[in-house]
C-alpha cells in the first residue's frame, strides 16, 4: 500500500525552541547565600535581547548575538544563537554552534537532539546515525530518539524494525501522538495489520484530536481496507483542521475513485485551484472529468494547461489530440498525435491519427511520411499493419477488410473500422463511411469510437 511517508521530529526547524518563548538573556548566576526568597533581580537593561518580541526582531537579535563576546556566551545563549541562525536559514552557523555546545558537554540532550536533527536535514546521514546511537547510549529511554529511528526506518520502507522503534518511544512516553501516528503508518504497509493501524490511529485521536495528520493517515489505511464513507469523513476533519491542497486532493481521489462523486470531486479540486492554480494534479483530474462529461472546451482549457505546466507530460498529447480533432483544428490535432508517437508509447494507432489528421489538413507529405517512419514496427499479420498500407495507397479496401475481420481482437477490429470509414468519407462515400461509423459510435473503451460519434453528428 502507497503512501507519502511523514518523518516525526525530522527537521530542524520542528526542533528548535520557539523563539518568541526561548529567546531571553541568559539568567544570572546566584550567590551561594542567596536565598530562594531573595531572588536576584534581572534589570531590563541588562537583558540584551530585552527587545525581542518575535520573528520579525531576528535580525536585530542575531546582530545583539554575533556582537558577544565568544567568552561571554554560556550555554543558553550559544543554544538561543543556533536557534536564531536556524530561523534565518544560516545552516553552517548553525552546525557550528551545535557543534561548540557539543564539544563543551557531550551529554547535552538538548543540543544532540537539535544536532540529529539537523544532520538528517542536511543529508549526512552518517553523523546522523552515530549521535542517534550516542542518544541512545545516554538515556536509553528517550522517547524522541526511538521515534527518530522509528521515522527513519519508515522513511527506508523498513516497516516491521520501524513498528519495533515506535513501541520502544511509546514504552518511554505513553503519550507520544507523533509514534502513535508513525506506529499507524508503519502497519498499514504490513499485510494481515491494516486493522491495529487504524487502532493506532485511534490512540493518537484521544490523546490529540485536533492533529490533522492522524485523519488524513488514517484515512489512507481506511481507504485500503475499503471503508470509503469513514475514509471520506476523515478527509473532511484532517480539511477542517487544515485545509491544505493536499487534503483536498486526497478526498477528490476517494469521491472520484471510490464513491463515483464526481460533483463532490470537482469542488475540492476547484478549491485547491485557489490555493494553488498551477497544482498539477487537481488540472490533470480536472482534465480528465471534464473530457469523460464532455465538456470538451473546458477539458481543452485544462489540458492545455497541463502541457504549459509540464511540457513533458506525454499522456496529455493524444486527449488534446482527439479535442483538436473535434474542434477541427487538425494541424494541431496532428502534431500532438505525432508528439504521442514520438514519445516512447507503443500505441500504434497514434501515427495513424497523424497521418488522418495531416491529410484533413491538405498535407499529404507529412501524412505519407508519419506511417512510413513507423510502419516497420508492426507485426505484418496484424490489421492496424494492413491499415497503414491501405492509408499509403488507398486502392481497394479488400486486403485491409480482410485483415480486420480475422483479427482476433475484438476491440482493435472495430477501432480499425474508423479508419476505414474516413477512407471512404475523404474519398466521397459519406453514406458508406456513416454506415461503419454508426456500427462503432457507441461503443466504449477508444477514442475512435468517440470520434465515430463525433462524424455522425457533424
Amino acid at each position: 500500500m502507497r503512501r507519502l511517508n511523514k518523518g516525526c521530529f525530522l527537521y530542524p526547524l520542528i526542533l528548535i525552541i520557539l523563539l518568541t518563548s526561548c529567546v531571553s538573556a541568559p539568567e544570572k548566576q546566584t550567590d551561594v547565600e542567596q536565598t530562594a526568597s531573595e531572588p536576584e533581580k534581572i534589570e531590563e537593561s541588562e537583558n540584551p535581547l530585552s527587545f525581542y518580541n518575535g520573528p520579525e526582531d531576528v535580525e536585530k537579535a542575531l546582530k545583539v548575538m554575533e556582537d558577544m563576546e565568544n567568552d561571554k556566551m554560556d550555554r543558553d545563549s550559544r543554544f538561543i544563537y543556533y536557534s536564531l541562525l536556524i530561523s534565518s536559514n544560516e545552516i553552517d552557523k548553525a552546525i557550528e554552534q551545535l557543534k561548540i555546545l557539543l564539544s563543551e558537554n557531550e551529554n547535552d540532550i538538548e543540543s544532540l537532539i537539535a544536532f540529529i536533527a539537523i544532520m538528517d536535514y542536511s543529508g549526512d546521514t552518517e553523523q546522523r546515525d552515530i549521535s542517534l546511537n550516542k542518544l541512545i547510549e545516554i538515556d536509553a529511554d528517550n522517547s524522541f530518539a526511538h521515534n527518530m529511528r522509528g521515522s527513519l526506518a519508515l522513511r527506508d520502507k523498513n516497516y516491521a524494525k520501524a513498528e519495533i522503534s515506535f513501541l520502544k518511544s511509546l514504552q518511554a512516553d505513553p503519550g507520544n501522538v507523533d509514534s502513535y501516528i508513525g506506529r499507524g503508518n508503519s502497519l498499514m504497509h504490513i499485510e494481515g495489520r491494516e486493522e491495529e493501524s487504524v487502532s493506532s490511529f485511534d490512540a493518537a485521536e484521544k490523546i490529540d484530536p485536533d492533529n490533522p495528520y492522524i485523519y488524513s493517515d488514517r484515512s489512507r489505511v481506511l481507504r485500503f481496507l475499503k471503508d470509503y464513507g469513514r475514509a471520506e469523513d476523515d478527509m473532511s476533519k484532517a480539511i477542517s483542521l487544515f485545509p491544505s491542497e493536499w487534503n483536498y486532493l486526497d478526498r477528490a481521489r476517494i469521491r472520484l475513485a471510490d464513491l463515483d462523486d464526481k460533483a463532490g470531486a470537482k469542488e475540492d479540486l476547484n478549491q485547491i485551484l485557489l490555493q494553488n492554480n498551477s497544482n498539477f494534479f487537481a488540472n490533470v483530474y480536472l482534465a480528465g472529468i471534464y473530457d469523460e462529461e464532455k465538456e470538451y472546451d473546458l477539458a481543452l482549457d485544462f489540458y492545455e494547461k497541463i502541457i504549459s505546466l509540464a511540457g513533458d507530460y506525454h499522456y496529455a498529447y493524444p486527449a488534446l489530440g482527439k479535442l483538436y480533432y473535434i474542434k477541427g483544428r487538425w494541424n494541431q490535432a496532428a502534431e500532438m498525435y505525432a508528439r504521442a508517437s514520438f514519445s516512447g508509447s507503443k500505441e500504434m494507432s497514434y501515427p495513424l491519427m497523424a497521418s488522418l489528421c495531416y491529410t484533413l489538413d491538405g498535407d499529404k507529405n507529412k501524412a505519407k511520411s508519419i506511417l512510413n517512419d513507423n510502419i516497420g514496427k508492426l507485426d505484418r499479420s496484424s490489421s492496424i499493419y494492413e491499415m497503414y498500407r491501405y492509408f499509403l495507397n488507398p486502392s481497394s479496401p479488400y486486403f485491409v477488410q480482410m485483415a480486420i475481420d480475422k483479427d482476433k481482437n475484438e476491440t482493435l477490429r472495430e477501432r480499425m473500422k474508423f479508419y476505414l470509414a474516413m477512407i471512404d468519407k475523404l474519398n466521397g462515400h459519406k453514406d458508406t463511411a456513416s454506415v461503419i461509423l454508426s456500427e462503432i459510435s457507441g461503443r466504449k473503451g477508444a477514442y475512435e469510437f468517440e470520434l465515430a460519434a463525433h462524424e455522425l453528428e457533424n
